[in-house]
């Protein structure tokens, strides 16, 4: 019987009659679960949320490093010089600015300055990397006796071959070491009992990578790697060459 929009047609002898036909109607099945792919809006927010949450830990965790070493480094000189400190303050997450006094004559109220890496802020942190930048403590410091003359020593140590190509066989390293060299504009330079020359080669023989001594305040500032403060031998060992440098330099003044 041929079908045209849900009607049957009767093609018997009798006339056509419309009959109408009922379905009979099946229920659906009832869906629990329908998959549908997300959106690019949920997917979004959710890896912006995962993004936010780990640079919120990783700020957190190097913060609380930082601050941990940098106050490891002040309580290391505190105990090695015997000081008593009477400011602290934060700079950042990176940088730890404190005020010590030294029991010794020679200084007045030290101010220190510890600069370590950034390593709360990722990306300032591979830029300080990958300049080789090293984290360092600053100690300035008026003396009771200002020095007469201004003087700037960098020291700079560095090893390396001549040749490019790499021996086959390790040979032993031959070290020379080299004096100091004075370029001077001065037309009386005295290379006995100076003052400058005597503060520069406790300078040249100590850990430090800066040395700045000037009239005007502060009268000494210096500047150290923090890696050189391993232990507290090695802090009293860096008190001990800052007093010998200003010792030096009183008593090259004397004679």
């Amino acid at each position: 019987m041929p079908r045209k929009h849900g009607f049957a047609w009767a093609e018997s002898g009798q006339p056509r009659v419309a009959l109408k036909i009922y379905e009979r109607i099946r229920p659906e099945p009832c869906i629990l679960w329908r998959y549908a792919r997300p959106g690019v809006l949920p997917i979004f927010l959710i890896s912006a949320a995962i993004s936010a949450g780990f640079v919120l830990a990783w700020y957190a965790l190097f913060a609380r490093y930082n601050q941990k070493r940098a106050v490891l480094v002040v309580d290391r000189l505190r105990l090695a010089w015997r000081g008593r400190i009477l400011s602290r303050r934060w700079s950042g997450t990176s940088r730890l600015h404190v005020g010590m006094r030294l029991p010794s004559n020679l200084f007045g109220s030290a101010h220190i300055t510890v600069r370590l890496l950034p390593r709360a802020l990722p990306v300032q942190w591979l830029l300080r990397h990958w300049d080789a930048q090293v984290e360092t403590v600053t100690i300035e410091a008026d003396l009771d006796r200002p020095p007469s003359f201004s003087l700037k020593v960098h020291n700079h140590r560095w090893s390396g071959r001549l040749t490019r190509k790499v021996p086959r066989v390790e040979q032993p390293w031959m070290i020379h070491r080299s004096g100091p060299m004075i370029l001077t504009t001065c037309e009386d330079w005295e290379t006995e009992h100076n003052p400058a020359l005597s503060a520069l080669l406790v300078a040249r023989q100590s850990e430090f990578t800066d040395v700045i001594l000037k009239p005007q305040s502060p009268h000494l500032t210096v500047t150290a790697p923090v890696d050189a403060l391993v232990n507290d031998s090695t802090a009293k060992q860096m008190f001990e060459s800052l007093q010998e440098l200003v010792q030096e330099t009183r008593t090259s003044k004397k004679q």
